[in-house]
């Protein structure tokens, strides 16, 4: 005969699948990046770059980027 299961089984259950899910979410490869992209300044004045675009471009977090200000008003972003 089958045992009933106690509600801190169940619940314990629930927590280990939310934690599978969670992992699988982690493990996820980015979108690869179609340029050119659209982008905005949060309102601390940061840029964010997705994953998918660094991995795209070969560039990692923390790198140095000189940017240059063309005539027309644009800019353009390079590796230092």
């Amino acid at each position: 005969m089958a045992k009933k299961k106690s509600i801190m089984q169940i619940e314990g259950e629930a927590h280990h699948e939310d934690a599978e899910k969670s992992e699988e979410k982690k493990t996820r490869k980015p979108k690869p990046a179609k340029f050119p992209v659209d982008a905005r300044i949060n309102d601390y004045g940061f840029l964010h770059f997705k994953v998918g675009w660094l991995e795209a471009l070969g560039w990692k977090k923390g790198m140095a980027l000189k940017i240059e200000r063309n005539s027309d008003g644009s800019i353009t972003l390079r590796k230092a």
